[in-house]
């Protein structure tokens, strides 16, 4: 069985989203539900061991049961299937993307922005989880200020963020590849074609330079301040890891920050624009 979901234009999430925020009609711009056949994206997505064949029946069972009651507005219901599926350990887009919008449509802004952000981070090019995550940002209380006032400079930290860090490996793998049948098919070389095999090694020499490089300090960004999404409806962050210590700042549900370590079961927390203070672990969840 095939099912699809109901698309809405970009313009339709602007003209009605705004009350899904105030507690109206709730979250119309959540887009539609990413919903495709279940069995299908559980055949792609989990290993097909024989030991596994229960618990993908299990998820495939949830996730159906999670489409139908979203379908009929039955938000907290699907939200808990969609849910269980996650806890198992399964990561995918689909799967987040769902969940961001249950969460939105049950006005849980922060916890709809971190499904966004982890869907966002499997699908760099999924237009309508930029789309619903750029809204649910719209609608949370707290702004970003902009870091990047250079349009090219923009640009290009997005460019930089858009490949996932699995295409990139794939990357990296495919020309690490094309220059080793190139080398063992150099020595079966006749003279006659040995300039094509000098200009087609030395582009897949350099293509396995360049992408290992972008590959490595992705892998390096990645490995320095975990970024987290504030779940909490609000935090007051304070100077030092206690209750008692003097605040900060206040920040509200769905704002991101950069965690910088942990301490007493505080996380000392740092916003966009370089401001920092503690607060409660529990408050945030990482993406």
């Amino acid at each position: 069985m095939r099912v699809r979901a109901v698309r809405r234009h970009a313009a339709e999430r602007g003209r009605h989203g705004q009350a899904a925020g105030t507690g109206g009609g709730t979250a119309a711009t959540a887009g539609r539900t990413k919903v495709t056949a279940a069995l299908l994206v559980l055949a792609v997505l989990l290993p097909i061991f024989p030991a596994d064949a229960v618990a993908q029946s299990v998820a495939a069972g949830l996730y159906n049961e999670a489409n139908t009651h979203y379908r009929r507005g039955e938000y907290v219901e699907a939200h808990e299937k969609y849910g269980q599926i996650a806890a198992s350990g399964l990561r995918n887009a689909a799967l987040f993307y769902n969940l961001g919008n249950a969460s939105f449509k049950l006005e849980r802004i922060g916890e709809a922005i971190l499904w966004y952000e982890r869907a966002l981070r499997l699908a760099p090019r999924d237009g309508d989880i930029a789309a619903n995550l750029q809204f649910a940002n719209l609608v949370k209380q707290d702004r970003d200020e902009a870091v990047d006032g250079n349009v090219v400079v923009a640009a290009l930290g997005q460019a930089y963020r858009m490949p996932a860090l699995n295409e990139l490996s794939l990357a990296v793998s495919a020309a690490l590849l094309a220059v080793t049948v190139l080398l063992i098919w150099r020595l079966r070389l006749p003279d006659k074609v040995r300039v094509a095999w000098t200009v087609a090694t030395a582009l897949a020499t350099t293509g396995l330079v360049v992408a290992g490089l972008f590959l490595f300090s992705r892998v390096f960004d990645a490995a320095g301040d975990e970024e987290a999404i504030l779940t909490a409806a609000s935090e007051a962050a304070r100077s030092a890891p206690d209750a008692q210590e003097t605040v900060v700042f206040v920040i509200h549900e769905g704002t991101k920050v950069a965690v910088h370590r942990e301490e007493k079961g505080w996380v000392l927390i740092r916003l966009r624009n370089g401001l920092g203070g503690w607060v409660p672990r529990a408050s945030v969840t990482v993406i």
